[in-house]
């Protein structure tokens, strides 16, 4: 990958692959586990070590069944729910409602709500699926957006929009999310 490496394009993408990393330089293993790497192979690479790293990818396919079953353990949120965030030494009880945006930092999430900022240790889907979608709506790979906090929503030269926060942040709306955001706020 001329210019960018396997961390980089991870950073660019929207979901969290199940990942098996193989590369000559052990010195990323920690990194990468940061990623949830399935396994970590060291060039050169013998045929037992990839089949034993393919298994435990198998294995680690999430059925129908776990995938409902981990739906169950994390509901929608309603509106006027509110969730206890700790972020280092601070905690946070957040009414829903009052999440303005949500930008995804690289294993992280970080919410702004009420002039303030905390961070999750979630991906950016994790927490679209939670949030109730007929007021948070996903701008772009980066960001999920509170449509009761936009100000202003403006044509952009890319042929999408932009939109204004109430804190005066101006997000893109991607292309392909620019005729749904229109859609959604149409009468």
């Amino acid at each position: 990958m001329p210019g960018d490496s396997g961390f980089d394009l991870l950073e660019k993408l929207d979901y969290t692959p199940r990942i098996i990393f193989t590369t000559a330089y052990s010195k990323y293993a920690i990194q990468s586990f940061d990623h949830h790497t399935i396994d970590y192979l060291l060039k050169p690479i013998s045929r037992e070590r990839l089949s034993t790293a393919i298994d435990k990818l198998a294995s680690d396919t999430p059925t129908n069944q776990k995938t409902e079953e981990r739906e169950e353990k994390e509901p929608g949120l309603e509106l006027n729910s509110r969730i206890f965030v700790k972020d280092g030494d601070n905690c946070h009880l957040i009414k829903i409602e009052t999440i303005d945006y949500c930008e995804s930092c690289k294993n992280y999430v970080q919410l702004f709500f009420e002039g303030k900022k905390a961070f999750v240790k979630k991906s950016l889907n994790q927490i679209e699926q939670r949030l109730p979608e007929q007021v948070f709506f996903r701008a772009n790979r980066q960001f999920i957006v509170n449509l009761q906090s936009v100000t202003s929503i403006t044509e952009s030269l890319a042929d999408g929009y932009e939109v204004t926060m109430k804190d005066g942040k101006v997000l893109e709306i991607s292309r392909r999310n620019a005729s749904r955001l229109k859609e959604v706020l149409s009468v």
